[in-house]
C-alpha cells in the first residue's frame, strides 16, 4: 500500500485557512441551492492532490463557486442516471411478476430476484464510485461518470489503497453517528462530513499521484 492514511487525514488541516474553508463549504452543503458546489469542491480537492499541491486546500469563493456548482451538479446527475441501472432492472423484473400473476404463475421469484439485483448492483456501483469520481476529476469528462470498464481497471492497480479510501468514509459516518448523541458534537455532525469529503477527495488525488504518476 502506498496511501499513508495519517498524512491524507492531517493535510487539510495545514492550511491556514482550513477552518474558514470548512466553514464556507459546510453552510454551502447544508444549503440546497449551493450544494453541488461542495460536491465539486471535491473533485477539485482531487485534481490539485493529483497534480501535487502539498501545502493548501483549493479556493472555495464566489469567484469560483460558479465553476464549482457546474462540476458538482454535472457528478451528481451522471450518477443518477448510472443509478437508474438497477432500477430499470427491477422494474423490467416486477414487470415479469406481473405477467406470472396474470398468467396464473408464482411473482415470488420475480420479487425475490429484482430485490436481489437491486441489492448487488446497487453495491457494485457504490463500491466503482470514488473510481469514476477519479476518472471525472482528472479527465472533466461527464463520459467517464459512466466508463466502468476503466474504473475496475484503475482500481485494479491498487486494491488495498482503493479499498481504504472506500471504507474510510464508512469509519467516518461511524464516528459522525457517535459525535451526533451529544448535543455540542450534534453541531459538529455537518463539517465533520464535508471534511470526510475533503480527506477522501485527497486520498483519491494521492492514489492517482502514486499509480499513475
Amino acid at each position: 500500500m502506498r496511501l499513508d492514511l495519517k498524512e491524507n487525514i492531517v493535510f487539510p488541516f495545514s492550511d491556514p485557512e482550513w477552518a474558514l474553508k470548512l466553514l464556507k463549504t459546510s453552510i454551502a452543503y447544508i444549503l440546497i441551492l449551493p450544494m453541488p458546489a461542495v460536491l465539486g469542491y471535491q473533485v477539485s480537492v482531487i485534481r490539485e492532490a493529483a497534480n501535487g499541491e502539498d501545502e493548501s486546500l483549493p479556493e472555495f469563493s464566489m469567484a469560483n463557486i460558479g465553476p464549482l456548482w457546474v462540476q458538482g451538479f454535472t457528478y451528481a446527475i451522471m450518477l443518477s442516471l448510472l443509478g437508474m441501472i438497477p432500477m430499470l432492472g427491477v422494474g423490467a423484473l416486477c414487470y415479469g411478476a406481473y405477467m406470472g400473476m396474470a398468467d396464473n404463475g408464482d411473482p415470488l421469484p420475480y420479487i425475490f430476484g429484482a430485490f436481489l439485483l437491486l441489492m448487488l448492483v446497487a453495491m457494485v456501483i457504490g463500491i466503482l464510485v470514488p473510481a469514476l469520481l477519479l476518472r471525472f476529476a482528472m479527465t472533466g469528462s461527464p463520459a467517464s461518470l459512466l466508463d466502468i470498464g476503466a474504473a475496475i481497471n484503475d482500481i485494479k492497480h491498487g486494491p488495498g489503497d482503493y479499498a481504504l479510501i472506500f471504507i474510510f468514509p464508512l469509519m467516518a459516518s461511524v464516528l459522525t453517528s457517535i459525535v451526533s448523541f451529544t448535543g455540542v458534537g450534534a453541531v459538529l455532525v455537518l463539517p465533520l462530513t464535508v471534511l470526510t469529503m475533503i480527506i477522501q477527495g485527497r486520498m483519491l488525488g494521492n492514489y492517482y499521484r502514486a499509480y499513475f504518476q
